[in-house]
Order: C-alpha cells, then structure tokens, then sequence
C-alpha cells in the first residue's frame, strides 16, 4: 500500500512540472507580472526618427520589422501621426498596412518564448469585416481585433508561449483601400523566469521521484539482508 501511495504522489507531483498550454494577453500588467519582468524591452527611443512611411525595416539590437510590401511602408516617428501616438517615451514605430500589403513581422536574433506590444490607432479604417490577427512561427495564433475601432486606440497583444519562436506576425485583414496606419510601442520579449508556483511544483516533483528511489532503495536492502 505504501508502495502505490509514494508512486501516486510522485506523479501527482511531476504532472504540476508539465509544460502548460500558451497563453495570450490583452492586459498588459498581467504579461508582466506572470512573466517574471526579466523581458527585454524595446522603445525605439534610441533610433532615428524619420516621420514617414518611407522605410523596408525597422532594425533594432534583438529583432527586425519588416513588410511584405516592396514599396516599403515602415519608420519610427517622433511625433504623432493621425491618431498614431507612442505610449512609452517619444517615438514609436508606425506601418501603413495597405489592401495587397497587409502584413508587419517581428523577427528575432535569437528564439523566445514570450512576446508583447502596445497597438495603436488599429482598424479605425471603416470596415466592419476587418480584423487584426497574431501568429508566431511556432504555430500560436490569434485575433487581437475586430471591427470597427475607435481613432486613436489603445491595444496590448502578448502571448507566452509553450514553444520556442522566432518571429511574430500580425495581418490586417480586409485592409480598406486607403491603408489602415498602426503604432507600434514598448516591445518586451523573451525568455519568462518561471514563476514562485511553477518552482515549487518543480522542486515538489524531484522530491517525489527521490522520495521513490529511496523506498525501492530501502526495500531492496530489506530484501538482500
């Protein structure tokens, strides 16, 4: 009886250290808090502003933005433009997503598993089919926006993930003829220091499987003796 009960509560205890499902976020304090706040942090305070859309990439020290749009359609911006604003410091990064040309990608230097971002002034465009999608190349996808939205609004997108990415995409779906124009701000990224909880249930899960080997250990000298 002893036997099963350890054996129980060792799996028990190693199913709380089992990888848990990717998570995505609209509330900004909530990413930060659950992923530890270690992530790297990204204001585009230190590039050059340009205040136009006249850019291919936005290239920083941990990642790159970049379109599918040859005629480029990217720059960081000092000051507002439309109901683009910064939420963070005085610049921002602005993309003009057009009907053809519809999508912005984040590219990493190295691969994270927690990715967030401040939106602004998105799908004000006037069409009510229109929507504003996240995926990461490692296959987490979802809806940040839909609709109709106010001029000049605020939106976070953050997700971590249960998977190693790379890059992190958003598409401007049913893009209005004349262009839908986006702010990017205060880009966190990286690798989450897990949580109090998750470290105890880790160290929960060793403790039972020691608490395992010692029983056969004792048993098997019980045995021989």
């Amino acid at each position: 009886m002893s036997r099963i009960l350890v054996t129980f509560l060792a799996l028990l205890c190693l199913t709380g250290t089992s990888t848990a499902a990717t998570v995505f976020y609209s509330d900004e304090a909530a990413f930060v808090t659950d992923s530890g706040g270690t992530l790297g942090y990204e204001s585009f305070e230190s590039l050059t502003a340009t205040d136009d859309f006249m850019s291919d990439t936005i290239q920083t020290t941990d990642f790159a933005i970049t379109t599918n749009n040859p005629q480029a359609n990217l720059g960081i911006h000092q000051n507002p433009y439309l109901q683009l604003h910064p939420t963070d410091g005085a610049k921002f990064a602005g993309w003009a997503a057009q009907p053809a040309y519809h999508d912005v990608t984040f590219t990493f230097t190295q691969p994270v598993l927690a990715f967030g971002v401040m939106i602004t002034d998105a799908l004000d465009g006037g069409i009510g089919s229109a929507a504003l999608l996240m995926s990461t190349n490692g296959g987490d996808s979802i809806t940040v926006a839909s609709g109709v939205l106010a001029s000049g609004n605020e939106i976070f997108a953050g997700l971590i993930a249960d998977t190693p990415f790379t890059s992190v995409t958003f598409d401007v779906t049913a893009t209005p003829a004349g262009g839908d124009g986006i702010g990017f701000d205060e880009v966190r990224f990286g690798t989450p220091v897990p949580a109090p909880t998750a470290l105890i249930l880790m160290t929960s899960g060793v403790l039972g499987l020691f608490g395992v080997g010692l029983h056969w250990q004792r048993r098997y000298f019980r045995l021989v003796t």
